[in-house]
């Protein structure tokens, strides 16, 4: 009986003995160069959790340059706005119920901005999602990366990464 108890017991999802390092207070670095910069940005990250959240695949697209380098957390990497309209749509949107973007924009909270020079910030971000596998239980935490920049006075996202953030390992 030990034995079975012991085994089950094995079996519980993990998710509930994960520990992660705590996410970082919200820090701006340096300043934008324009006036209206900080609120141009936040419009353009609002736009994109917008899109995200209702799986709009073109929209999405439309935030990044058309030059755009956007990587995802397994080093899959889509060259150009075009491609990776394409790859939401065809592949990772269908493959997860709508809720399942709603609830990764949901938990969404930067971390950081950082204003480099006066045409590009980077902006880190986290969220929590239940897309993809986990090491342990069925959520992901995730790290958002982009590095924005002023094309022909639009913003637009550049280069996007997402990464996966692990647990504590002692």
């Amino acid at each position: 009986m030990k034995f079975v108890t012991a085994f089950v017991l094995l079996l519980l999802p993990v998710s509930s003995f994960a520990e992660y390092y705590p996410v970082p207070e919200y820090v701006v670095y340096g300043t934008p160069s324009q006036q209206n910069d900080s609120e141009t940005i936040d419009l353009l990250l609002t736009n994109f959790r917008d899109a995200w959240s209702s799986q709009d695949a073109k929209k999405v697209a439309e935030i990044h340059s058309l030059d755009a380098n956007w990587t995802n957390a397994f080093g899959r990497v889509f060259r150009g706005s075009q491609n990776l309209e394409t790859f939401l749509k065809e592949d990772l949107f269908p493959s997860y119920p709508r809720n399942v973007a709603a609830q990764e924009m949901e938990s969404f909270s930067p971390i950081s901005r950082r204003y480099i020079g006066s045409d590009t910030v980077v902006v880190h971000a986290y969220t929590i999602s239940k897309r993809g596998s986990a090491l342990s239980g069925d959520e992901r935490r995730i790290y958002f990366d982009f590095v924005i920049a002023r094309l022909n006075d639009d913003w637009k996202i550049v280069h996007q990464t997402i990464s996966d953030i692990r647990e504590i390992r002692n």
